[in-house]
């Protein structure tokens, strides 16, 4: 009985553990309806400022680029706010070369046509 009840109470720390790094760390992908982008071009760079209204939500440092031919995509990671992120606001920096589409969180952000 006593090895059950250390079993079960390792599972149950596991488990908490997963959902405080999910909540608090590792975070769940933006959607890009949520956000306000702010995108300004000089010269063959793109400055990308995005910011969220919701006051309990943060931008992790994880920020993915894919790119499609001339269409790049952005995904941020959102997380609560917490001591190990605690801004809603990121800046990004892209080189324009060849893009002629950005979307971030699944919304067109910017165009060239």
């Amino acid at each position: 009985m006593k090895k059950i009840c250390i079993i079960l109470a390792a599972v149950l720390l596991l488990l908490t553990s997963y959902c405080v790094l999910k909540l608090f760390v590792i975070g769940d992908p933006v959607d890009g309806t949520l956000l306000a982008c702010d995108v300004t071009e000089d010269h063959n760079q793109l400055n990308i400022y995005v910011t969220t209204p919701a006051s309990a939500i943060a931008f992790t440092d994880n920020v993915r680029l894919h790119q499609e031919g001339t269409t790049l995509h952005i995904t941020l990671h959102k997380v609560l706010v917490s001591r190990f992120f605690s801004s809603g606001s990121k800046m990004l920096w892209i080189e324009k070369n060849d893009l002629t589409e950005v979307y971030l969180g699944g919304q067109l952000i910017w165009s060239e046509k």
